[in-house]
Parts: structure tokens; sequence; C-alpha cells
């Protein structure tokens, strides 16, 4: 771990990534332990923990958040770990995220929240999940001319 701690934060965020994405929780273990950037965020915004959750890699989520990964970060398009679990229908990750405090109704740049996310994308699990916890179902966003909710 000698080398990893000679990287920069930079690089150590996209060796982290890299993890998070192909589900290596021990090396994301690891690489945090050695120094990584916790919240390093891609081009686009997007961090390991959002990288984590599209991909339900509960594990690696399981590890980012206890070494304080920001739940409520959000990419260039505002979209929030929660969204992106949402979008992509991976229940148990939206379970851990809310569980943990993910904000139920964090809305993405275009008013999108993750219970329009689910419903867009037909995920029905999810949509249970998230109207069981609470959510809007009411919530507007600024994609329509008459502001649709995901009823």
């Amino acid at each position: 771990m000698a080398a990893a701690a000679a990287m920069s934060d930079a690089d150590m965020g996209k060796v982290l990534w890299d993890a998070v994405e192909a589900g290596n929780t021990g090396e994301v273990a690891r690489l945090l332990e050695a120094g990584a950037p916790v919240n390093w965020a891609a081009q686009s915004g997007q961090t390991p923990l959002m990288t984590a959750a599209e991909r339900l890699h509960i594990e690696s989520m399981r590890v980012l958040l206890d070494r304080g990964a920001d739940l409520e970060a959000k990419d260039k398009a505002g979209e929030t770990a929660l969204l992106w679990a949402a979008r992509t229908g991976k229940v148990k990750g939206m379970a851990l995220l809310l569980d943990r405090g993910a904000d139920l109704e964090a809305k993405n740049k275009n008013g999108l929240t993750a219970l329009h996310w689910a419903a867009y994308n037909c995920k029905l699990e999810a949509m249970a999940l998230l109207l069981d916890r609470g959510a809007n179902l009411e919530a507007k966003d600024k994609v329509s001319s008459s502001g649709a909710s995901p009823a």
C-alpha cells in the first residue's frame, strides 16, 4: 500500500472508482484505508457511492458509507446515489441509502425524484419501496410542460 500512499488524490480516486465499478469491496476498503478520497468525483460528478448504488455493489456501498461517503452528493445532473439506485431499480441499495438517511425527496436539476425515476423506468419494486417510505406521489418535475408527477 506504500505505492497507493504515494499517489495523488485524483489518481487514488480513479483507482477507487475502478475498484467500486468492479465490485471489489476488499480493494475499496484497502484504498480508503490508504487515504483514497471517499467522495472523489469523476468528470461527470459521479462519486464512488453513486457508482456502487447504480451497480448494486451493496458491500462496497456499506464500506463507502461507513467511511463517510456523502449521501447527498450530486453529480453534474444533480443526481444523488439514491436517484442512481432508483433509476436502475436497485431496491436493496435504495433501502440501504434510505436507512442511512438519504433524502427521499432529493431532486435532480430537472426536478426528478427517486420516485419519478422508478416510475419512468417501470421499476415497480422500487416504486413500492419509495411509496412505503413516504415518497411524495404528487412531486412535480421541471421537464414536462405540466410538471408531471409520478402518479
